[in-house]
């Protein structure tokens, strides 16, 4: 889970994380990496990418509310901005 969520803040992708628990025990994961974006140490817009669900059925629920109410993003590349114009 935490590569996963490293790899967000690199931006080497761009996909929602959906942690899936009855017993809770992705809750103290969850509520460091909240803690993180909101101290600045992790783009805002994670925040958004964190997705719980409790039961199999609300798993679900949230993956189609999801699909069907898209997070929009700044595009990952930019073609404009090359190596060249950073230096």
């Amino acid at each position: 889970a935490i590569e996963v969520q490293s790899w967000q803040q690199l931006i080497l992708h761009v996909k929602p994380s959906l942690f899936l628990s009855e017993t809770g025990v992705w809750d103290g994961l969850i509520t460091e990496l909240v803690r993180l974006i909101d101290r600045g140490f992790a783009r805002p817009s994670m925040k958004a990418d964190l997705l719980c669900a409790a039961t199999v059925d609300e798993a679900f629920d949230i993956i189609r509310h999801r699909l069907d109410n898209p997070v929009e993003r700044p595009p990952i590349f930019n073609p404009e901005v090359s190596v060249k114009t950073l230096i």
